[in-house]
């Protein structure tokens, strides 16, 4: 049996960068060295579970909130 959902909370985005280690600081040991190869920006909070609940194939609404924070 299908299930209609509906999903209430914050949209956000996510971002991800994928690095690269290049080594150790020399200043400071604790402290990595890395080069950044890529960055993706996925849905976040209540909008990835809208995305997960449609996606698994109920149909889905999402009443959200989103802001620019900067």
């Amino acid at each position: 049996m299908q299930r209609n959902v509906v999903v209430v909370g914050d949209v956000m985005r996510d971002y991800t960068s994928t690095v690269t280690v290049r080594g150790v600081s020399p200043e400071d040991s604790s402290a990595l060295v890395m080069n950044r190869v890529s960055d993706h920006v996925n849905v976040g909070g209540a909008g990835n579970v809208a995305m997960t609940c449609a996606a698994l194939g109920s149909p889905t609404h999402m009443i959200g909130f989103n802001s620019d924070m900067g």
